[in-house]
């Protein structure tokens, strides 16, 4: 698990990595999304690795064996491994991208806030619900990810990059930035409107 902010994790990984952020929502994402019988190993700061563990351990990961710091990146490329990256994507560049048909929107917010307004012909597939539900998703085709704004994208473009997609967008500030871009929404009855007011 490599806990560092989603734009670093975003900028350079190492594949295979799942991205949860050491916030907040750390504890919630992992315990929905981590295996409890599997060993654990972390990608974090020094100063934070403790903390971290200890969390996790509060929520039934003891099998924690380590942790690694971001100089671990470096050292990958020394051994002539390739970082992963996640591409990110702007409002207006997506929104062109919709326009010639050419990606799939992925809405990773849970299903109410989906339905209270979301990008036109986006696909809401909760983040917790991802991996069981990949099937649903077109295996040849661009998938630009989003959520409110941005640390849940980044989950899910972790778990999609891990499950062997590597033709995943994260929208820059999620749709949040597609407001403020004033970018169209529509609601759950697919009424379109603008959110330039």
């Amino acid at each position: 698990m490599d806990t560092r902010p989603a734009h670093a994790y975003g900028a350079g990984h190492i594949p295979g990595t799942l991205n949860i952020p050491a916030g907040p929502a750390l504890v919630t994402w992992a315990g929905a999304l981590l295996p409890y019988d599997q060993p654990l190993g972390l990608v974090s700061e020094s100063e934070q690795a403790g903390p971290i563990t200890t969390r996790l351990r509060l929520i039934g990961f003891d099998d924690i064996d380590g942790y690694w710091t971001p100089e671990v990146l470096q050292a990958w490329e020394t051994r002539g491994r390739a970082l992963e990256t996640v591409r990110k994507v702007d409002p207006s560049s997506l929104r062109q991208m919709i326009g010639q048909d050419a990606v799939t929107v992925l809405d990773v917010r849970e299903r109410a806030e989906y339905q209270a307004g979301h990008i036109p012909g986006s696909v809401n597939i909760p983040l917790a619900q991802i991996e069981r539900r990949l099937g649903e998703l077109p295996p040849s085709r661009p998938l630009a990810v989003h959520c409110q704004g941005g640390t849940r994208s980044a989950i899910a473009a972790s778990l999609l990059q891990r499950q062997g997609r590597t033709d995943i967008l994260d929208l820059s500030a999620g749709l949040r930035g597609w407001h403020a871009e004033g970018e169209p929404v529509e609601d759950d009855a697919r009424t379109p409107s603008s959110a330039r007011g």
